[in-house]
């Protein structure tokens, strides 16, 4: 079955690494690629902080240029929407597989972060952004286990290393709440019981995506830190990072705005938000989780 890749293009060079990102996944992943612009209708108020400013088509041109000469036997579309980014987007992901978006660093890629956070959580597909400067990565798939959002992720993570060939890495970060005390079955439970359950929780992850896919080496890592942190480092050089998004909102890691574009500017791989959706698969749950007291 043929896949479908929607390049959403902007009006800088922020694109120009969701076009290389498209480029290899279509390398790999048999897949027909649209790529589109959507233009603000005149006059239309929009938002502010949601789109940058208008796109000219000539990014669009340039962007098929770049595809068909690096893929000439692929199935290559563009589209020029007026409208507000989101809903058209939206339209084009009910037909799609994934939205690969680019991303600017400073004012403008803040911009940027705003579109992707929202049509994130308006779609069932996982929305990638893609740094501006993204070159080249290697094979490997890195997943954010959360507990409570992350199926779509792992479902994601899954099937990409698997195309590629590739590794898969489930990643969890956890803490002990400050100045709180942790009850397990009415008692107070030391950090080392909080421990357990959050390796509780990333094992049945791991033995999920094992169960799913035999042929792919999957490992899982715990730490003891903040989860932009241990993203940040996980990340370097991989080919995506993969993290759950729940209807409505952002993941449970991410749940501020300002969390969110910190990861998008201080990570270098491209970012997955996957929206849990009934239709995506789920990993049997921990339920005796620590409580605050």
């Amino acid at each position: 079955m043929e896949h479908r890749i929607v390049v959403a293009i902007g009006g800088s060079t922020s694109s120009e690494g969701a076009v290389r990102w498209a480029t290899r996944r279509a390398r790999t992943i048999d897949a027909e690629i649209d790529i589109t612009t959507v233009l603000p209708l005149r006059g239309a108020l929009l938002r502010a902080g949601d789109v940058p400013e208008p796109p000219a088509p000539q990014p669009v041109l340039e962007a098929l240029r770049d595809l068909r000469a690096a893929l000439p036997a692929a199935h290559i579309t563009t589209s020029i929407r007026h409208g507000d980014p989101v809903d058209e987007l939206a339209l084009d992901a009910s037909r799609s597989d994934l939205i690969a978006i680019g991303l600017d660093s400073g004012a403008r890629g803040i911009l940027h972060h705003h579109l992707v956070a929202r049509l994130a959580r308006r779609v069932g597909r996982p929305v990638v952004a893609v740094p501006s400067s993204w070159t080249h990565s290697d094979q490997r798939v890195v997943v954010g286990i959360d507990g409570e959002s992350d199926s779509a992720a792992l479902q994601f993570g899954i099937a990409e290393a698997t195309a590629l060939g590739g590794s898969l890495q489930l990643v969890h970060a956890w803490s002990v709440p400050t100045g709180m005390d942790l009850v397990v079955s009415g008692r107070r439970a030391p950090a080392t019981s909080h421990y357990e359950y959050h390796h509780e929780l990333l094992d049945r992850a791991v033995e999920y995506a094992r169960e799913q896919a035999p042929q792919l080496s999957v490992t899982g890592m715990l730490q003891q830190a903040p989860v932009g942190e241990l993203l940040e480092s996980m990340a370097e050089g991989a080919h995506v990072v993969a993290v759950g998004c729940p209807e409505g909102g952002h993941a449970p890691w991410l749940r501020a705005d300002s969390e969110w574009r910190e990861l998008q500017t201080r990570t270098s791989a491209p970012i997955a938000l996957c929206a849990a959706t009934r239709a995506a698969g789920s990993v049997a749950p921990v339920t005796s989780a620590p409580r605050a007291a």
